[in-house]
């Protein structure tokens, strides 16, 4: 049996078929006691095939995989700065570093839902801590130095590869120090803010559902 697990939004056909195969096995080594994703060492991650770490991400609905190393390499770059993650998800990323989790909560729309299901991919489940507001609202509201997110994608304008329910990320850089992207090369290294200056960071440490995890930071703090 294979199963589409490319990273998926609305509209976006899957781009690559694995094989499925058990990998209930890796849940207690991923997951905490509540069955969220939690943060784990690099070395963890390097003893799973690329092929049981996809299917895994892609059974749990998960696309960023935040390693202890990132989780600490993320931090430093806050420096203890007002923070904020927007597009959370299951919030692994943003929960690790203690900071307030939002989402638009889009993958909770039945059409999405019913859309998702059509291609075989499973919904995020929304955690309790993760609040339902949409970005640059959650911005506004909060009014954060810095803002964190985790294989977001943009919003579609003026037919730009997007969705409709995708960040507006020019708004997000203008309204924010330091705005930092943690995603892949492939999927999100054509975005529109690729066009603004940023620091480009790939590690050994770096994990997700794809195999080119990168993290991209704008600051205008240099």
């Amino acid at each position: 049996m294979s199963l589409p697990v490319a990273p998926w939004t609305p509209g976006m056909s899957p781009s690559r078929v694995l094989y499925d195969e058990d990998v209930s096995d890796l849940d207690n080594l991923l997951m905490d006691e509540q069955g969220r994703l939690k943060a784990v060492p690099a070395s963890v991650y390097a003893g799973i095939s690329e092929n049981r770490r996809r299917v895994w991400t892609h059974k749990h609905a998960v696309y960023g995989l935040p390693t202890t190393e990132l989780v600490e390499f993320v931090k430093e770059l806050i420096g203890g700065r007002a923070t904020l993650e927007i597009g959370t998800g299951a919030g692994c990323l943003g929960r690790e570093l203690g900071v307030r989790l939002t989402d638009n909560h889009c993958q909770e729309i039945p059409s999405v839902k019913l859309l998702m299901a059509m291609q075989g991919q499973p919904a995020i489940v929304y955690p309790e801590d993760v609040e339902n507001i949409g970005a640059i609202q959650a911005v506004n509201k909060y009014k954060p130095q810095v803002v964190v997110a985790s294989w977001v994608t943009q919003l579609s304008v003026d037919s730009s590869p997007g969705c409709m329910y995708g960040v507006q990320e020019e708004h997000v850089l203008d309204k924010v120090e330091t705005y930092i992207f943690f995603g892949s090369e492939a999927n999100h290294g054509a975005k529109r803010v690729m066009k603004r200056k940023h620091d480009t960071y790939r590690r050994t440490w770096m994990f997700s559902r794809a195999s080119d995890s990168v993290l991209y930071v704008w600051s205008k703090r240099r």
